[in-house]
């Protein structure tokens, strides 16, 4: 049953033109990471196998790719819950496998999975000019843009596949991660003073005539902080 969700989104994601792919490949994960919470991961290698094995026959070179690694972090992920893991070791593994898998993806390999650089410089020089900066390497920007944009989105997903896993399995009655709630969810007060910190040396850039190396920094600091905050 499980290998027949995925081959139905992988025939959906073919009439949709790879919008799923592109769009939401973490829902791929699911149906291995429910099957691991279930029989745990011996079988459920078996199952991801078969699933990689469908999908050449029924998707796409690049959808190959995206279907790995959702069942890698779908098992990954499903293990540590059927073992007990921490909420926050089951955060830390599911981002750096979709950190690594956004990299490869937008980084190393951006023409294959159809992602075009120039767009990173146009969005880049947009960007700069919106923040009235100037005299900075533009190559360097769009490099450091792609990766923090490779960061926001792989944190994104992981609290996707977090929330999503915590709702299917407690409907099915499987054993899930216990959460917290929200008014417990408080940052520590160092990361507002750096904030507070990463803000004035931004504000002030002009003044302390920030250029090349320490401009691009101060600048990526400021992005980051934003999306932290």
């Amino acid at each position: 049953m499980m290998c027949t969700l995925v081959a139905l989104m992988l025939l959906l994601n073919r009439q949709l033109a790879g919008i799923l792919e592109y769009a939401a490949y973490w829902v791929l994960s699911f149906p291995i990471l429910i099957y691991t919470v279930k029989y745990g991961w011996k079988k459920a290698l078996i199952l991801a196998i078969a699933m990689l094995l469908l999908s050449f026959m029924i998707a796409a070179p690049t959808t190959l790719f995206y279907l790995a690694s959702a069942l890698l972090c779908g098992m990954i992920y499903g293990h540590g819950v059927k073992d007990g893991w921490h909420n926050l070791w089951l955060l830390i593994s599911t981002g750096i496998l979709t950190l690594l898998s956004y990299l490869i993806t937008m980084v190393l390999f951006a023409s294959v999975f159809g992602y075009d650089p120039q767009e990173d410089i146009l969005i880049a020089q947009r960007l700069m000019g919106m923040l009235s900066i100037e005299n900075v390497d533009i190559v360097q920007i769009a490099l450091i843009a792609s990766i923090i944009l490779s960061v926001a989105t792989a944190l994104l997903q992981t609290i996707c596949v977090h929330l999503f896993a915590v709702m299917l399995l407690s409907r099915m009655r499987l054993p899930y991660p216990k959460l917290k709630s929200i008014y417990e969810c408080r940052l520590p007060k160092w990361i507002a003073w750096i904030s507070i910190c990463i803000w004035l040396l931004f504000s002030l850039k002009n003044v302390l005539k920030l250029e090349g190396t320490m401009l691009v920094l101060c600048i990526s600091a400021y992005v980051v902080d934003l999306l932290v905050l």
